[in-house]
Parts: C-alpha cells; sequence; structure tokens
C-alpha cells in the first residue's frame, strides 16, 4: 500500500498501462480470430491463428513484465524517498506513522531478491496449447 503520493500516482499508473495493454492484446487477437477462422476448416483455422497470436502473447508478456519492473522499481524509490529521515532525501508527504530509523536504513541499502517473474510463466508451447 502506498504512503504516498508519487507511491499511489505511480500504482495508478502501472495499473491503467497494465489494462491498456491487456485491452489492445484482447484487440488484436480477436480481430485475428475473426480474420482467421473459417469454419469449414476448424484446425487449419487454428493452426494459422496460434502462427500469428503466438508472438503477439508473447510480446506482450515481454511488455507486462518490463512494466512491472519499472513500476517496481519507480514505487521503491517514491515510498523510500518519503519515509527518508533526510531532508535531501525527501519526497512528498507520508501518512502519518513512523518508521524505525534502522529499519529504514535497512530497507534503503537492501537488494531485492524475487525470482524472475518471466521465469514463472508457461512455456510458448504450454501458450499455443492454450490458444489451440
Amino acid at each position: 500500500m502506498a504512503h504516498t503520493t508519487a507511491g499511489r500516482r505511480a500504482t495508478e499508473e502501472h495499473r491503467t498501462a497494465q489494462v491498456a495493454l491487456a485491452t489492445s492484446v484482447i484487440s488484436l487477437l480477436r480481430f485475428m480470430y475473426l480474420d482467421l477462422f473459417r469454419p469449414a476448416d476448424i484446425d487449419g483455422s487454428a493452426r494459422k491463428f496460434i502462427t500469428k497470436a503466438l508472438p503477439a502473447v508473447l510480446d506482450a508478456r515481454q511488455v507486462s513484465h518490463n512494466l512491472a519492473q519499472d513500476y517496481l522499481d519507480t514505487f521503491r524509490s517514491a515510498e523510500l524517498r518519503g519515509l527518508s529521515r533526510y531532508p535531501s532525501l525527501q519526497g512528498d508527504p507520508v501518512d502519518p506513522f513512523t518508521v524505525d530509523s534502522q529499519l529504514l536504513d535497512m530497507w534503503a541499502d537492501m537488494e531485492l531478491s524475487t525470482p524472475d517473474a518471466l521465469d514463472s510463466l508457461p512455456e510458448p508451447g504450454e501458450v499455443a496449447r492454450a490458444l489451440y
């Protein structure tokens, strides 16, 4: 939960960007499906659709990952600036609560060690099977 105006703004911008990306991918897939689907040749239509749709889905997945990484970096920076006791690092005012200064220093120096989100997503073959 964001405690700073900058953190809240970053969260809303990220949400809006992800929704816009999802909307564009859905629109593109719908267009591809309607353009390529032939009731008389369902198997052939499915192969053509998957061949065109898979790169679009995989590209969008990479864009989503990049958006999320940028958001996390921005959010973390905004929130730490908002909590800092050092005037040169302070950003906008923080909602009233206290943070132990040693804990804040630890957070500021901490490297995020989260697994790469792309590693936990399905392989392209699995995505193709799901599209099929």
